[in-house]
């Protein structure tokens, strides 16, 4: 019985609970992004593309990454661009 197995491996964790899984306990918290907690930093405005990804201009590609995202949270003024598979 492979399939169940698969079938949980492609459901996100946050979800457990809705499928009922037993031992598991998930507690859901909304919550609001606090950008301060971040400190203070100048934001970043240099490239943040696949193929030209932070200040060094990586190709994500060829680093074996599938993108390039802005950190330390998408809803925050970047800090910087780092190549990702997330």
């Amino acid at each position: 019985m492979r399939f169940p197995v698969l079938l949980l491996t492609l459901v996100p964790l946050g979800s457990a609970a809705l499928l009922r899984i037993p031992g598991t306990t998930v507690n859901v918290v909304s919550r609001e992004i606090d950008c301060a907690s971040y400190g203070s930093y100048e934001p970043y405005t240099g490239p943040c593309e696949t193929t030209n990804c932070g200040v060094s201009g990586k190709n994500c590609l060829d680093e074996g990454s599938s993108s390039c995202v802005g950190f330390p949270n998408v809803k925050c003024p970047f800090k910087g661009c780092s190549c990702s598979n997330f």
